[in-house]
């Protein structure tokens, strides 16, 4: 673990407990517009642009070096032979700290802790842990690893800065958000999988890849959380009694 973790997630814990306070005296919560359209819009493109940079990158690298060369890249072809991917590489790991003002956001928009606050476990937990995860990766020399569980990751967050620039420019809710939920599932089932392959090219087919196994187990025990949280959520959000509820809504309505 690098010691910009333990700092950036030290100052980001510190804001989130003193803004938070600051909003409990306050007593009303901030209505921030103009900001957090532009902060979405710009996590938008930057996903898009580190989503096919990672594709274009993958593509390339294993019909050079084939899928064993991909995960066992020894010699790490991302940053020496590719400045372009080393850049997009750290670009993605320093992203996973800006993500943080996704938080301070709604720091502003409650008016203090507990019920009064629009935080929730999840959420905290999904930027200490993603940070946290890329900080091993980046320092346990996992490359490219870190490079292919960086497209699903700027993928998703393209659909879903999206889906916040839309709400927050034209106070509109997409029909698609449950479906956005799913694809974010779906993407910690694949995660799954790709450490899963991990594993098997460094411990069963060749013991000379790069990495580390506590990082291995670090990331498969955090994206399993990741996923039953997850699913805690939509079904929460979106499940039968949800669903009853908006139909009664809708219903009476009418």
């Amino acid at each position: 673990i690098g010691l910009d973790w333990w700092f950036m997630n030290a100052c980001y814990v510190t804001i989130l407990m003193v803004g938070s306070a600051l909003m409990h005296f306050r007593g009303k919560p901030f209505q921030p517009t103009t900001f957090p359209i532009i902060h979405n819009i710009f996590l938008c493109l930057l996903s898009l642009y580190m989503c096919l940079g990672g594709i274009y990158y993958t593509v390339t690298f294993i019909l050079n070096h084939g899928m064993h060369g991909f995960y066992c890249d020894t010699e790490f072809h991302y940053s020496h032979d590719s400045p372009f991917m080393s850049q997009v590489a750290i670009l993605f790991y320093l992203s996973k700290y800006y993500e943080f003002i996704d938080s301070f956001i709604l720091v502003l928009r409650s008016s203090g802790f507990g019920s009064k606050s629009r935080l929730t476990v999840l959420h905290v937990w999904h930027h200490i842990t993603t940070s946290l995860n890329c900080s091993m990766a980046w320092n346990s020399h996992l490359g490219n690893a870190l490079i292919i569980t960086s497209i699903f990751n700027a993928g998703i967050h393209v659909a879903m800065y999206y889906y916040y620039a839309l709400s927050g420019m034209y106070d509109y809710r997409p029909w698609w958000k449950k479906y956005l939920t799913q694809m974010q599932i779906n993407q910690f089932i694949v995660m799954e999988l790709i450490c899963t392959g991990w594993f098997y090219f460094r411990y069963v087919a060749d013991d000379q890849c790069p990495g580390s196994l506590v990082v291995f187990w670090n990331g498969v025990f955090t994206v399993l959380s990741f996923l039953l949280l997850f699913k805690s959520f939509q079904k929460k959000t979106y499940g039968p009694k949800k669903q009853s509820l908006a139909t009664k809504a809708t219903h009476h309505t009418e």
